[in-house]
């Protein structure tokens, strides 16, 4: 292992960057050519899961030299394993109990039979159980990486715990979804159930499956078994079961698609590596900086801003290959190599509002969050409200650290979402035809769980106007800004320096997220509201009138080929006599 360090050492040095970052892009880029040795091995075969689990650990153990943060990965595995087969084989014996009758012949009501299930009783509540202790062992990590003031150069053990935990809190939910009646659940909880089990190599296999161990994606124990089963490479529509053939031969254009995520991938890596140490948020701080212009600096930030997430777009975008060199990504609803996508990279540098950017960002995590927190707090048989909320925002912060900055920057994220949702709903319909509120393409099909649905007919709209040109480039610019303003304190980490950046471009943030806010705050979205209503009537009168004018075009349309087709009195003595 030194003569390991000594070549990443010298490696370092050429390249002016950490040792320990060298490790992880050449992990990330070996897993890919490895993961190419998953469809040669046969379905349902254990050697998958020990291959997955064996160079997952050498990852971690001995190239990353992290024995003991392995050992507690492994410690948290073994715990939610054995933990979730005690307490589903609990759930399992009190519906068993449920279902008899008592002493006298009476049958359990059905609400009794919902509290041992969990509704309200010990087996409802076991998963927050699992999920607790998954996040308190991950929180104490990141205490005593803060505490410690352990350099970001350093990699350490919680990139990996942050995707075990999704992972492991997942499959609990899953599990506990699994002793659930159907009725229960919605679509996508009844596709990730678990009915059966795992052995105990099957779920080391799924846990330290090595192309997402080590920055993602995370993805449900269900996927994992379709994978190694080959029931995931069924036909594209999704209504047959995987033949014999296709569970050796995987869907074409695997080989293809992952090059070609590798090649996206080391593209920005090098944009990282050329620009992310010019443009960055430190240099915004730095003293030769003090003096800029306004406008000079507002450019350099958001510079910063586009060239941090390089490194992200980078490094998720190499972990997607090797998913896809395995054949995990596929997605048989759309029929492509997706289905383990992390970031829609257009979508985010060119997104309108923050809720096209949070939902290509980080994807498997809005996932699991909403999977996972959101629905899960919200009262039997009612929706999430401002609770499920609250209680994401909060997991997702001390999901990321305890960097009071991580917080935020997640509070003025959500503070943004709120003012570009009540955009779209106030000022965006007034540049859309009256009676139009949303948009839908005009090619999207409505995906269901047998594939692709066209029953629902597209929305089809004219061509949009200059003003409704100007507002989405407007949008775009606005967003890009904002986000590369409030990512500020996640880059720095630090308070002091973050004040001082977000003085250096005027509080521009701030400003375009309270004002509007305010204006909304104090009646501006009820006005606006009203004056939406006044002009939805006021075209309603207007397609009324339209309507009952074409409708006497029509009769009288209708009149004139009746009297035509009348014969006229000057032919009546060519009509025959009967």
């Amino acid at each position: 292992m030194n003569s390991v360090n000594a070549a990443f050492d010298q490696l370092a040095e050429l390249a002016s960057a950490p040792r320990d970052h060298l490790k992880l892009i050449s992990l990330l880029l070996l897993s890919t050519p490895l993961s190419l040795l998953f469809p040669l091995m046969p379905a349902s075969s254990p050697v998958q899961h020990l291959f997955a689990f064996v160079v997952a650990a050498i990852y971690l153990a001995v190239v990353l030299e992290m024995p003991r943060g392995f050992l507690e990965l492994l410690i948290s595995t073994l715990v939610t394993w054995a933990s979730v087969r005690y307490f589903v084989a609990a759930d399992r014996t009190a519906s068993l109990s449920a279902n008899q009758r008592d002493a006298n012949g009476h049958a359990v009501d059905k609400e009794t039979r919902s509290d041992h299930m969990g509704g309200k009783g010990k087996a409802g509540t076991w998963p927050w159980y699992i999920f607790a202790i998954l996040m308190g062992q991950l929180t104490l990590n990141h205490i005593h990486r803060y505490f410690s003031n352990t350099s970001l150069d350093v990699i350490e053990i919680t990139g990996s715990q942050m995707v075990l935990v999704m992972k492991l809190s997942h499959y609990a939910w899953n599990a506990y979804d699994g002793t659930r009646p159907l009725e229960e659940l919605d679509d996508r909880q009844k596709g990730d159930r678990i009915t059966e089990l795992p052995g105990l190599l099957e779920f080391l296999g799924f846990s330290f499956f090595f192309p997402s161990i080590l920055v993602g994606p995370s993805f449900t124990f269900a996927s994992y078994r379709a994978f190694t089963s080959r029931s995931l490479f069924a036909s594209v529509e999704g209504k047959e079961k995987a033949t014999a053939l296709a569970r050796q031969r995987l869907p074409k254009g695997r080989t293809k698609r992952a090059l070609r995520q590798y090649c996206i991938g080391a593209l920005y890596l090098a944009l990282y590596s050329l620009f992310a140490a010019k443009y960055s948020y430190a240099t915004v701080v730095s003293p030769s900086m003090r003096h800029a212009g306004w406008f000079k600096t507002v450019l350099w930030m958001n510079a910063a801003g586009f060239f941090a997430r390089t490194k992200y777009y980078a490094v998720w975008t190499f972990a997607e290959a090797a998913c896809i060199a395995s054949g995990i990504a596929w997605n048989p609803r759309s029929g492509k190599y997706d289905g383990s996508r992390n970031v829609k990279i257009r979508s985010i540098e060119f997104a309108e509002n923050f809720k096209i950017l949070l939902d290509s960002w980080n994807m498997n995590t809005n996932v699991w969050l909403r999977e996972c927190v959101y629905k899960r707090t919200a009262r039997k048989g009612r929706k999430p409200g401002f609770k499920s909320t609250m209680a994401t925002f909060a997991t997702s912060a001390l999901w990321h650290g305890i960097n009071i900055n991580y917080f935020f920057t997640f509070l003025m994220g959500g503070f943004l979402q709120a003012l570009g949702r009540q955009i779209r709903t106030t000022i965006r319909p007034f540049l859309l035809p009256a009676g139009i509120t949303a948009v839908t393409p005009a090619t999207s099909p409505e995906i269901g769980t047998n594939g692709f649905d066209f029953k629902k007919p597209p929305l089809r709209l004219p061509a949009p106007s200059l003003a409704k040109r100007t507002y989405d480039v407007l949008s775009i610019v606005a967003t890009q800004a904002a986000l590369n303003y409030i990512v500020a304190p996640f880059m720095l980490l630090e308070l002091r320096p973050t004040l001082v950046c977000w003085q250096r471009v005027g509080w521009y943030g701030h400003i375009i997220t309270f004002v509007p806010l305010t204006f909304y705050w104090l009646g501006g979205g009820a006005f606006l509201k009203g004056q939406l209503k006044a002009r939805e009537k006021h075209a309603a009168r207007q397609k009324g009138q339209s309507d009952r004018a074409d409708k006497r075009i029509e009769t009288t349309i209708e009149r004139t080929h009746e009297k035509a087709r009348q014969p006229s009195v000057r032919d009546a003595s060519h009509i025959p006599s009967l």
